[in-house]
């Protein structure tokens, strides 16, 4: 059973925000401006754009993981292929659930499969062939992207990507069938895919939830799964250089691990705190609520058009458990869970909760981690990777729930 697709917290906010005080900060920030225009629109729409990943003469790869395809788009992304398709019975299958693009050596890319307990190498030509090395099956979950982070390469070739944070030391109850509790922070592990050794590189804190799977008196099983709404949690990225970036949450400064495996930290970033008042704790969980609500619906229209015309009925969404207002913050975090990407040129890019006319603000970190830019991205857009001389893709999203890729530059 697959947990519904909760909404960013991001959208739970966005009645809010505007109202919100600004508390002062001493250190003056970049202004915010508009990223730069629109070079160029895909014509065709897909599902969903999870991440994209740029190949040599502008064509683009595009992890469609609601439909569960791998296209490749042309550099001017009016024409497109299936590198992998959802199939099962062709070659290059893409699998039974949602699976990651990573950046690999040479322009090559990696695809991890967590349903196929597999990993893929596509070639710069979209070409793909089978690898017989990778993760173990139950960490292969982590590669999928999204919710985990993005994997990467470090500078001694180890695959860095999120580890489990189960804690399978805590007793349970013999009867229970409630997966192991997670721990407060997960590590970030590197992966040396000759050998199998395993490091584990840092920790960072990541959010809260807690499963619960019991057994209903006709015999049937029940899942609910409760989440902190507003976690104040650590975030990280692999630089091109093969560096690891830390952000952490609580003060909003980098811990960074260079090259070479030397560790340093950077100042704390000025961020405009707000303040959540009471009645905005009550206003806020009734948006998520909203939210959460939404995402079960759609979830429930996909996996009905999925299982249609089959002997299978489709399994019910995970039901959510709801923190109680008072629970909440007193102040919003500086960033939501898995909101930081690298660039090409080593900058991050850290989607912040600041709002300016209900659209998120990006703060561009450098490598001393001092903010050289905030920028935002048109309405109704998102950013799906990023591209040589300065270009950023975006995923757009029109009235019709269908998804355009766009090519953007930066300024």
């Amino acid at each position: 059973m697959k947990s519904p697709r909760i909404l960013p917290i991001a959208l739970a906010m966005l009645a809010m925000l505007a109202t919100q005080a600004t508390t002062t900060i001493a250190q003056s920030l970049p202004p915010v401006r508009q990223l730069g225009r629109i070079l160029t629109k895909s014509p065709a729409t897909v599902r969903s754009i999870a991440s994209t990943r740029e190949l040599p003469h502008g064509r683009v790869l595009v992890n469609d993981t609601v439909t569960r395809r791998l296209y490749l788009f042309d550099s001017t992304l009016r024409s497109r292929v299936a590198v992998l398709d959802s199939t099962d019975a062709v070659k290059n299958s893409y699998g039974g659930s949602a699976g990651g693009v990573i950046a690999y050596r040479a322009d090559s890319t990696l695809f991890a499969s967590p349903s196929l307990v597999s990993m893929l190498l596509i070639d710069p030509a979209g070409r793909a062939s089978r690898l017989a090395v990778g993760p173990t099956p139950v960490e292969m979950l982590f590669l999928a992207g999204g919710p985990f982070g993005t994997p990467g390469f470090d500078s001694r070739g180890r695959l860095v990507y999120r580890g489990s944070a189960r804690d399978r030391t805590t007793p349970r109850p013999a009867e229970t069938r409630s997966p192991y509790p997670e721990r407060d922070s997960a590590p970030i592990v590197g992966l040396n895919l000759i050998t199998g050794k395993l490091d584990t590189l840092a920790l960072f804190r990541i959010p809260k939830e807690v499963v619960t799977i019991t057994e209903e008196p006709s015999g049937t099983f029940t899942t609910t799964i409760k989440k902190d709404p507003l976690p104040t949690v650590d975030d990280w990225a692999v630089l091109p250089n093969g560096s690891l970036a830390v952000i952490r949450g609580r003060d909003f400064h980098i811990d960074w691990i260079d090259q070479n495996g030397k560790r340093s930290s950077s100042g704390r970033i000025p961020f405009p705190r707000r303040r959540l008042s009471a009645e905005g704790k009550v206003a806020f969980m009734d948006s998520v609520r909203f939210a959460t609500d939404t995402a079960i619906a759609a979830q429930e229209v996909r996996l009905a058009e999925r299982f249609k015309g089959t002997d299978n009925e489709p399994p019910e969404p995970i039901e959510p458990e709801y923190e109680s207002p008072s629970e909440l913050p007193d102040n919003f975090p500086a960033f939501e869970p898995n909101s930081t990407h690298a660039d090409p040129d080593g900058i991050l890019w850290i989607r912040t909760t600041q709002r300016v006319q209900g659209r998120p603000v990006y703060y561009l970190v450098n490598r001393k981690g001092a903010v050289v830019d905030r920028v935002q991205v048109p309405s109704g857009r998102t950013i799906a990777g990023f591209g040589r001389n300065h270009t950023v893709y975006l995923a757009s999203v029109d009235p019709a729930g269908g998804v355009r890729l766009e090519r953007a530059k930066v300024r």
